[in-house]
């Protein structure tokens, strides 16, 4: 406001929410509501999300319930190595409730504690990668985000968001493979389309599967005191992605 040196009024105009998951998976359900765009679990399905803690009511601990409610995937970040597969996902909400002593949602039934191991580098089998048709590469790691640009649709007059609508896919990575030849990095020179596959698990059968994928940065450290095996670094992007 002219003439004064701070801010007048704090005017609200809405509510906007996105919570944050990370996980070691044991399936890919969650990963085919951040990645499919077809399918029975996809990227335009919305789920509600619920978790519990014991929070303080009165000096006593109690069990309080938060709902995420209508949540569509905004992002999904996988990271492989040898030890273990980590996933990050970004989730889009229309509403996170205020923790309370019920659930709110009815009486539903709650999903049993996990058995299964998480899955680590070593469920994909050494030939996880499969490239321009060759599946003989070793890696190191191997990551991919695949980001579904959100539309947060807030029409005027609505305090809240109505729904939130994916629209086009961003879908970038790296790898780093200990070097075996110049094939790599020829394609990274000609930025030529190349199919590729990364399998994340062999017993319950789950592979990315990229189409036209772009190599387009190459990136290496050499060294005269290192101890390492010579690797090269690669980002890329990709057409698209199922799994």
């Amino acid at each position: 406001m002219l003439g004064s040196e701070d801010i007048y009024k704090v005017i609200k105009t809405g509510e906007r929410y996105s919570y944050d998951i990370a996980y070691n998976p044991i399936d890919k359900v969650l990963l085919e509501l951040g990645i499919n765009l077809t399918g029975t679990n996809n990227r335009y399905q919305s789920v509600t999300m619920l978790i519990s803690q014991l929070m303080n009511v009165s000096g006593t601990l109690t069990e309080k319930y938060i709902l995420m409610k209508g949540s569509q995937c905004a992002s999904t970040t996988i990271d492989v190595t040898l030890e273990a597969v980590g996933v990050t996902q970004t989730w889009i909400p229309s509403e996170i409730t205020t923790p309370a002593t019920t659930a709110g949602i009815g009486t539903p039934v709650y999903a049993s504690p996990i058995t299964q191991t998480p899955w680590t580098g070593i469920n994909g089998g050494s030939n996880s990668l499969t490239f321009n048709g060759s599946n003989t590469t070793k890696l190191r790691n191997f990551s991919v985000t695949i980001d579904n640009n959100i539309d947060e649709i807030q029409p005027i007059g609505s305090t809240t968001v109505m729904w939130a609508q994916p629209t086009i896919r961003d879908i970038t990575g790296t790898f780093d493979v200990i070097y075996e030849d110049d094939d790599f990095l020829a394609d990274a020179k000609t930025v030529t389309a190349r199919t590729m596959s990364y399998v994340l698990d062999t017993v319950a059968p789950t592979t990315l599967t990229f189409t036209d994928v772009y190599l387009k940065e190459y990136n290496e450290s050499i060294s005269a005191t290192s101890t390492e095996a010579k690797t090269q670094s690669f980002a890329w992007r990709a057409k698209a992605v199922t799994i």
